[in-house]
């Protein structure tokens, strides 16, 4: 038996070269995945930090461009209704007359950042809305008269009431969004 001892200490004594080798390895394959793994964290981190901040983002742009449609639409209504009693009281169109007919949008429209933020869909929904009011806001400038003939009247009656129902509806999705948006935010 002490035969088997003593050969057995004499081939860890001859394999302990080997032996440390191979722990060195293990141990550096450990260190190694533990700096990899510390490493990625603060990668995460901001990774996800950069993502709820456009969350925010998004949902702010989406909050702003629905309480903006609604507010079209309330506007349009208004501006039908001016338009209705201007031609029901055969008057000239003037200056006031313009200006309570013509609605100007929220500038955020224009920024190409803030809309890349928002859905494909949602963001052509609100450049859809914007060309209807370009192109009310354009008859609304060139009126003359009282609405000239009946057809630009029946027309601009009509265009008044579509921008106030396209608008109030993109604002609706925008708003639904924005809230869909904030309730998936961590708080």
């Amino acid at each position: 038996m002490t035969d088997v001892c003593v050969s057995a200490l004499n081939c860890i004594y001859d394999f302990q070269t080997l032996a440390s080798g191979v722990l060195a390895v293990g141990a550096a394959l450990v260190g190694g995945a533990y700096v990899l793994r510390s490493s990625r964290l603060p990668v995460e981190a901001q990774r996800e930090n950069i993502q709820a901040v456009d969350r925010r983002k998004t949902a702010y742009v989406a909050k702003i461009l629905g309480s903006e449609f609604t507010r079209v639409g309330e506007l349009a209504t208004q501006a039908a209704s001016t338009i209705k009693v201007v031609i029901a009281a055969n008057k000239e169109v003037n200056d006031t007359t313009r200006a309570k007919t013509i609605i100007e949008l929220h500038p955020i429209i224009d920024d190409i950042e803030a809309m890349s933020l928002l859905p494909q869909d949602l963001a052509q929904t609100a450049l859809d809305v914007r060309y209807i009011l370009y192109r009310h806001n354009f008859d609304m400038r060139r009126a003359g008269g009282s609405f000239g003939d009946d057809n630009f009247r029946r027309h601009v009656q009509d265009q008044a009431k579509y921008l106030s129902d396209r608008s109030r509806a993109a604002g609706a999705s925008l708003q639904q969004y924005s809230e869909k948006i904030s309730a998936t935010q961590k708080p």
